[in-house]
């Protein structure tokens, strides 16, 4: 099971070097444009055996890393450390994933229509392509490229901007580009007011969105069979500072290493840790929030590793996170 599970990722990890070939960079101002390459069948077949040699469901998890989750469960919020706090977040957010839908005490989503996604509701517009010699694979592609109005309230063009690459067959999603509507006010220089940032804005409901518009479109797979998530190449300060911290290296040269990188299985505080970021969390809000369509999921294992390439030329390190999903609720 692991060593299959194993292959699926190596064989994802190698498609995202292609999903920039059909990136559109025209929607909004980026500093950086995205370099990649090819790889050939032959070199996806030695890639995937070089990852099948190396799979494993270990735990990397330091001993003495934090001190035991009861400890800090017993011990107020705003006296725990920035370990602590992480830890907290971390198992609530397993809490929240293990609840059923009749006694969740995490509000679901009221983003479940894929006509959401139509332009004229939220101002989104979404496209998809498929992957070339991939039949399964797609790039979704969502922007928020044109004003909106609900409630009296017009919510101006923000160029928020989602991308993500589905394998419907073996359930992946892959976050390559994230640049929600609050960031894109700000880093676009926008000035719009945050009561005037589109309702629709969260990743985890226009990945949603964007999976369940594609299964439809396409005929093909369920949004209950996703297993496998990655968040890619990540480039927030503070999410690249807790990721470090939970790793114990001081950035991204020292540790971890390339996938599998470190494995934690989410028994252990490292893992709690890692669910409690802002990345995350965001899977957590998807599988969550979306409990009558998704059905009970949860995450039982976090990888952090190293993704060279993409923005950072070939050998360019890059912090990826991938969680693995399986159907809950776990014993806790």
């Amino acid at each position: 099971m692991a060593e299959t599970r194993f292959k699926i990722v190596a064989a994802t990890i190698a498609l995202i070097t292609c999903v920039l070939l059909f990136t559109q960079w025209q929607y909004f101002p980026i500093s950086r444009k995205p370099t990649s390459i090819i790889l050939d069948r032959q070199d996806l077949a030695a890639y995937d055996r070089n990852i099948t040699t190396r799979a494993n469901d270990r735990n990397d998890a330091v001993p003495g890393w934090s001190s035991p989750l009861s400890t800090y469960l017993a011990t107020p919020f705003d006296q725990l450390d920035d370990k602590g706090k992480a830890v907290v977040i971390g198992k609530q957010m397993v809490c929240m994933l293990d609840e059923d839908l009749e006694s969740t005490h995490s509000p679901q989503s009221s983003f479940t229509d894929p006509k959401d996604l139509d332009k004229a509701r939220h101002g989104w517009t979404y496209s998809r392509v498929a992957i070339a010699d991939h039949g399964d694979d797609f790039l979704s592609d969502t922007v928020h490229s044109t004003k909106s109005q609900a409630n009296g309230i017009i919510y101006p063009v923000s160029w928020g901007t989602y991308q993500s690459l589905f394998n419907l067959r073996d359930g992946v999603i892959v976050a390559t580009t994230n640049y929600g509507p609050a960031f894109q006010n700000g880093n676009l220089e926008l000035g719009i007011p945050s009561h005037k940032l589109v309702p629709l804005r969260q990743w985890s409901d226009l990945v949603f969105l964007a999976l369940q518009k594609t299964i439809a479109e396409v005929g093909t797979g369920s949004v209950k069979g996703i297993n496998h998530v990655f968040r890619h190449n990540l480039i927030n300060d503070e999410m690249k500072e807790k990721l470090a911290m939970i790793t114990g290296g001081t950035d991204i040269y020292d540790y971890p290493g390339k996938w599998p990188g470190l494995s934690y299985p989410i028994t252990e505080t490292q893992a709690l840790a890692a669910l409690s970021t802002a990345n995350g969390k965001g899977v957590a809000y998807l599988l969550g929030t979306h409990k009558s369509q998704m059905g009970i999921r949860a995450i039982d294992r976090v990888n952090i590793f190293n993704c060279p390439g993409l923005y950072g030329g070939e050998e360019g390190p890059q912090w990826c996170l991938y969680l693995h999903v399986v159907d809950g609720p776990l014993a806790s």
